[in-house]
């Protein structure tokens, strides 16, 4: 007969484990473990103590069959971290004499699970302990003194789960437990160079996602994605690639197995690229590692300058912008501002505006110019164009004619005021405006170009200037008597007077200051006169004077007034 070897007995599903130092398995290691399992360990240490796991073996079902990690004796207790796939830490330290560990697994698919040790640290009295390196990730600091700072990085492509530093306290513990490293579902990435991980990377991916890159590079620059690692459930999980915002037609959509060639993307003057990944509810596999940098793209060609304007920028690439302004008297037709766009061929946002001298035009202002229409080019015939200039007041208006050009029979009349009502400087025809000056008596000009139905010629171009008006000498006001109103002293403005009580007005109660070379009022100052005798009707109060009063009356005179109040009313 043969010796039975005795049979080991399978690894328990928890515990509470309270010896210095010890292994842990997964149940039915070295085989497979079981499918929905729930198992918690327990490891207590003495007071004072905090424990430390090594992980030697670590691979279970990815998303789905995980392993936390908890800092403390219950579920409650501050999660140090959840594990699943391959990607673990190369140890982990509790910060209490307690920790937890609740091993989960779904209803399908199963791997080979866990082996791990634990032990009892004796905190150092000068110092905390080495406090690891996340996977996929580099330490920064390597002093680990009180008050030692230890900060952390990721690779490319992964995320810091805590940027927050750690710090060696006075008890000799870190005050918080080591991040990790992880490949993120979609995120927002600026820079000129980046990784791209599928979520979970290089474990296989969850199911039922829906992630989205959007890639920002520099102003003119285009993206290129490399791939390095390619590898999705054919026809059920998709990568797509857009340079414009949409999915609904992506730049290119991937799947299967098939290392894609590189893509160039983000031409359309945005200087983004977007990237999304989307997995259905079953299956998956390694995902993507892409690589991702910037490019030069193609500028625009540089378009010509429209006449009678000026162009302003000097760069012509994707994004770039140029602006258009006309010459004085000319008015923009389009788009003053055009952009480079991108895409495959390389188009300006707009077409060139153009500069267009106009029939009339209104204008403010203390300097400008007048055209014709379609000034150099021949006007029309048959038109009737209206121009205003209207500068500050107090000033007036000074127009001269840099070109007139005009047919038999087509004129241009030159008002001194805001309408054609007012005072007419002017009829001119043929060449007459040249070397004319005319100047207004106000702040307003008004011109009118009438052509005939015959004949043509290249029209004007009347620049025109302001200038201080000259005013009448100010009046001055009549002895015992006032001012009721003043237009300022300008040609065409008023003054108007009246008498104190007692005195009658003699002369013109307005003053108009007239326009021509010497300014001058239209009629003498009114006097104010206590004169011998009247007749005062209806005014409520009032007073009568001797005539000539404050002067001595003269003799021989027989001065009767009548004063005549409202009915019903007694003086």
């Amino acid at each position: 007969k043969t010796a039975s070897l005795p049979s080991i007995p399978p690894a328990p599903c928890g515990g509470h484990l309270t010896s210095p130092s010890g292994t842990i398995l997964s149940p039915g290691w070295p085989g497979f473990y079981k499918d929905a399992l729930s198992c918690a360990w327990v490891i207590e240490a003495q007071p004072g103590y905090p424990i430390k796991i090594t992980f030697d073996r670590f691979k279970t079902e990815v998303n789905y069959d995980t392993l936390e990690v908890r800092d403390g004796r219950t579920y409650s207790a501050p999660l140090i971290g959840v594990y699943h796939g391959t990607q673990v830490p190369q140890f982990l330290i509790s910060t209490s004499n307690y920790l937890y560990l609740l091993f989960s697994t779904d209803k399908s698919h199963s791997d080979i699970g866990f082996q791990l040790r634990y032990e009892t640290i004796t905190l150092q009295s000068d110092h905390c302990l080495d406090p690891g390196i996340p996977v996929n990730g580099q330490r920064h600091g390597n002093d680990f003194y009180v008050g030692a700072l230890v900060t952390f990085s990721c690779d490319s492509g992964y995320t810091l789960s805590d940027g927050e530093p750690l710090e060696c306290e006075p008890n000799f513990q870190w005050s918080r437990a080591l991040p990790s490293c992880e490949a993120l579902c979609g995120g927002f990435i600026q820079g000129s160079s980046g990784t791209i991980l599928s979520p979970g990377f290089p474990d296989f991916y969850p199911n039922n996602l829906n992630c989205t890159w959007i890639i920002e590079t520099s102003h003119g620059k285009g993206v290129f994605f490399t791939f390095h690692t390619f590898h999705l459930e054919s026809g059920h999980d998709y990568l797509l690639i857009t340079e414009n915002g949409s999915f609904a037609q992506p730049l290119r959509q991937l799947t299967g197995s098939r290392l894609p060639a590189p893509v160039s993307a983000g031409l359309y003057g945005n200087f983004t690229a977007q990237v999304r990944f989307v997995s259905d509810f079953s299956m998956s596999y390694e995902g993507f590692n892409i690589t991702f940098s910037e490019y030069d793209l193609e500028p625009c060609e540089e378009p010509e300058v429209p006449a009678y304007s000026i162009r302003k920028g000097l760069q012509f690439g994707v994004g770039d912008t140029l602006t258009f302004s006309c010459f004085p008297g000319y008015r923009l037709e389009g788009t003053a501002r055009i952009t480079c766009l991108g895409g495959r061929r390389r188009l300006w946002s707009s077409p060139l505006p153009r500069c267009v001298a106009e029939c009339g035009n209104s204008v403010t202002g203390t300097q400008g110019t007048l055209l014709s229409p379609n000034f150099p080019v021949n006007y029309s015939n048959n038109h009737e164009c209206i121009y205003s200039i209207q500068t500050q007041p107090g000033k007036g208006i000074q127009l001269k004619a840099r070109a007139f050009e005009l047919s038999e029979g087509d004129v241009l009349k030159v008002y001194d005021g805001n309408n054609n009502s007012a005072r007419l400087l002017g009829v001119f025809s043929r060449s007459e405006m040249m070397g004319v000056t005319l100047n207004s008596t106000s702040s307003s000009l008004w011109l009118d170009f009438i052509t005939d139905a015959e004949n043509t010629s290249k029209g004007f171009e009347l620049q025109f200037s302001s200038f201080e008006l000259i005013k009448c000498e100010d009046p001055g006001t009549p002895q015992f008597g006032y001012k009721v109103h003043d237009g300022g002293h300008f040609a065409g403005s008023s003054v108007s007077f009246s008498c104190d009580p007692g005195y009658s007005l003699r002369g013109s109660e307005e003053l108009l200051c007239l326009s021509g070379e010497r300014r001058t009022w239209d009629r003498p100052l009114p006097t104010c006169v206590a004169e011998c005798g009247g007749t005062v009707k209806g005014e409520v109060s009032g007073q009568v004077l001797s005539p000539g009063y404050p002067a001595p009356y003269e003799h021989n005179l027989n001065c009767i007034w009548t004063i005549e109040a409202d009915a019903g009313c007694t003086i």
